[in-house]
């Protein structure tokens, strides 16, 4: 099977239904931390931060003065930070409104389990405004196209959200090979199940791919993103067609007193930038 090759099945539901949140009213949704999509004990962080992503998205509106015609405000920044692991179960999501002006609005988004907070986001959404800088788009590295690889299947294995994601490894060497010159890590991702694009799934496979350092080591390390920031810098439309892979690349540039931090950005096939992350990763004590 090649990286062209979408439609594979997978067990349990896809990121769709895997993402979706449920509203509570007053600023609550309800959520599922579906066992197919662990790493590790618990949700995969891509799926924890859509998850802030959606109930956020739900919860922007436009304020008193605004141009009711106006165009919708997207997603433009998030940052999130994992306290906890969110275990198989049902959770909670609740959103505030940290101020709505006339041109963007600044949410916060907290996900608890019986009052424990596992994971919380701040996020900033706003209107297109007039293009002031003629700013030349950046380049897209050249790699081989996604129907050009096979499948990535490293000999360690996947975490379990895996089985929901497909790669195609085009940058850096094999994990867990190591020590490899440079921690650069990446290739075309995307969901099993084709998804429509939109910012939550954008984020979610920005973290999709194991981290950069992985390339320097000689075996599995537990390792987990505390805090991921990102910058959706492309313009949300046009979408790409549902299924369509996204290149995803990632490098390291140090991982210092247990631990690591990693830049990391998304490509539409087009060679469009979609996005950009930034994220620290703990490094556990040696398993």
């Amino acid at each position: 099977m090649t990286a062209a090759s979408p439609g594979a099945s997978t067990i349990g539901p896809g990121f769709g239904a895997a993402s979706a949140v449920r509203p509570l009213g007053a600023g609550r949704f309800a959520v599922e931390a579906d066992p197919t999509w662990l790493q590790g004990p618990g949700a995969f962080g891509g799926l924890v931060a859509a998850w802030l992503v959606r109930a956020m998205e739900a919860e922007v509106a436009e304020p008193a003065g605004a141009s009711a015609a106006g165009p919708e405000r997207p997603l433009r920044a998030l940052s999130v930070v994992f306290c906890a692991p969110v275990r198989p179960g049902p959770a909670e999501v609740t959103v505030e409104v940290l101020r709505a002006g006339l041109g963007v609005s600044f949410l916060a988004a907290a996900l608890r389990r019986r009052d424990r907070l596992l994971a919380h986001a701040t996020a900033t959404f706003g209107r297109a405004r007039p293009e002031v800088v003629d700013d030349a788009p950046p380049s897209m590295p050249a790699v081989p196209p996604a129907a050009a690889l096979p499948r990535w299947a490293p000999a360690v294995g996947l975490p379990v959200y895996c089985q929901h994601v497909g790669h195609a490894r085009c940058v850096g060497q094999e994990i867990v090979s190591g020590p490899a010159a440079e921690a650069a890590l990446g290739g075309w991702t995307w969901f099993l199940e084709p998804t429509p694009d939109d910012a939550a799934s954008r984020v979610a496979l920005l973290d999709a791919w194991p981290p950069a350092l992985f390339v320097r080591l000689t075996r599995p390390w537990p390792v987990g993103t505390v805090s991921m920031h990102c910058a959706l810098v492309g313009p949300p439309a046009p979408a790409v067609p549902p299924g369509t892979p996204l290149l995803v690349l990632a490098r390291s540039r140090a991982t210092r007193a247990g631990f690591s931090e990693e830049e990391g950005a998304l490509w539409a096939p087009d060679g469009r930038l979609l996005a950009t992350s930034h994220q620290v990763i703990a490094v556990h004590a040696e398993p």
